[in-house]
């Protein structure tokens, strides 16, 4: 769970599992992204998040990991009101069979 300023002088907190699921799901929306998973860790006040990846062939993973960056990443700490949400991104080639010529 991550502990939210609500702005009032309390608190509020979102799971985990909630931000998690909408990390992936946005990441994975992306174009050149094949599946993502999507986990946090750290503590309730500071969470950091761990991002994985499967990156279709066609992908450009600069062009990717940016748009993580500046999308999914970014939502997900406005929502949460964090100041930061440190991220460990991973990128991984899908696997393919060559295609035969004749």
């Amino acid at each position: 769970e991550v502990l939210v300023d609500s702005g009032d002088g309390e608190g509020a907190q979102l799971r985990g599992r909630a931000l998690e699921n909408v990390l992936a799901e946005e990441a994975g929306e992306l174009d050149g992204v094949a599946r993502a998973q999507a986990m946090l860790t750290g503590r309730r006040t500071a969470p950091r998040s761990r991002l994985r990846l499967l990156m279709e062939p066609h992908a450009a993973p600069l062009g990717t990991l940016r748009a993580v960056a500046d999308g999914a990443l970014a939502h997900a700490r406005d929502s949460a009101g964090l100041d930061e949400l440190p991220a460990e991104v991973r990128l991984k080639a899908v696997k393919h069979r060559a295609e035969r010529v004749s």
